[in-house]
């Protein structure tokens, strides 16, 4: 996408390209690019912000200081995705999105696919002081990530649960504590599903095991001999058998458990959003507006997802 010549700085002056043998290419976004001390017109501003409300990422390129074109990017969005935070979501879970893209950028993709929380502009190193703070404030944290890099993989292996979604790199077999194979977002709702399914039948065992001890204890020791019921040593072998294959029935029936198929009503598509002030640690913290509820203080919009309430 072209750049009209108004935008430039007046200041600087063009050079003719065959009269230099090196160049200065910066290529980047608006923080990039003023890091670099490099002029951003109004236009150019513009025209990146038009492309970031489309949910795309808007790169600037710049030779020697002159900003002269402007690169345009796009994650296509899972078509399942939109059904698994859904799922999540109805699951009490508190989804947020962690992100560098721009605020607007990242605001527009969490708009198609129902996120509520948002943070943009957050550099990988930034991740895990987030993760470890959300920590420290007594929540627990699973991270979905690809875990492509050694970065990716140390905030998967930060959070308390690691999930890593077509990993097929080391990094990620080594930190991620699920490793999803297949390409699906929705085997991350499966997982969470199942996990909590074992956790429920490992109870449900111990607690049946414990009654059973308990039970057979005080028939052996005579308590019901008053009454003529008295537990005679083939009655303890057997009562003994039958529990123990009742167990392990028990568990075999999770290799029955089938993948939800996900379609119930959705929950409507959040419209407004908003926008805190730039935090240099967290980057921008963005919430959705329900046109229901008033909008909240500066103060609940910066200890809302870091407080103490509900897990992440």
């Amino acid at each position: 996408i072209p750049i009209s010549p108004s935008s430039i700085n007046k200041s600087y002056k063009l050079v003719r390209v065959d009269s230099i043998r090196s160049y200065r290419v910066a290529v980047g976004n608006r923080q990039w690019m003023h890091r670099n001390c490099i002029y951003i017109g109004d236009d150019v501003n513009d025209a990146m912000l038009q492309e970031e409300v489309n949910g795309k990422t808007a790169v600037l390129i710049a030779v020697n200081d002159l900003a002269f074109g402007m690169i345009v990017m796009a994650d296509k969005i899972k078509y399942d995705a939109r059904k698994a935070v859904n799922a999540l979501q109805k699951m009490n879970l508190d989804v947020v999105m962690l992100t560098g893209d721009n605020r607007h950028t990242a605001a527009a993709i969490a708009s198609q696919v129902g996120i509520k929380h948002i943070f943009a502009e957050i550099a990988k190193q930034d991740k895990v002081a987030l993760i470890q703070t959300m920590q420290g404030k007594g929540k627990i944290v699973a991270m979905v990530g690809h875990g492509t890099d050694t970065l990716d993989s140390l905030i998967l292996e930060k959070a308390d649960v690691g999930i890593a979604v077509e990993c097929n790199s080391g990094h990620a077999i080594d930190s991620a504590n699920i490793e999803i194979i297949k390409d699906n977002i929705l085997h991350v709702v499966f997982s969470i599903k199942i996990c909590r399914i074992i956790i429920q039948r490992i109870y449900v065992n111990l607690v049946c095991a414990i009654l059973f001890n308990i039970i057979g204890i005080c028939l052996a020791a005579g308590v019901l001999q008053p009454v003529g019921i008295v537990l005679k040593p083939w009655h303890a072998n057997a009562g003994v058998v039958t529990v123990s294959l009742a167990l392990v029935l028990s568990s075999l029936l999770l290799t029955w458990y089938k993948m939800p198929t996900l379609n119930g009503k959705l929950s409507p598509l959040p419209k407004r959003f908003i926008f805190t002030d730039s935090n240099d640690d967290y980057g921008v913290e963005i919430w959705a507006k329900s046109d229901s509820k008033p909008l909240p203080s500066q103060n609940e919009l910066s200890t809302s997802l870091l407080g103490d309430e509900n897990n992440i």
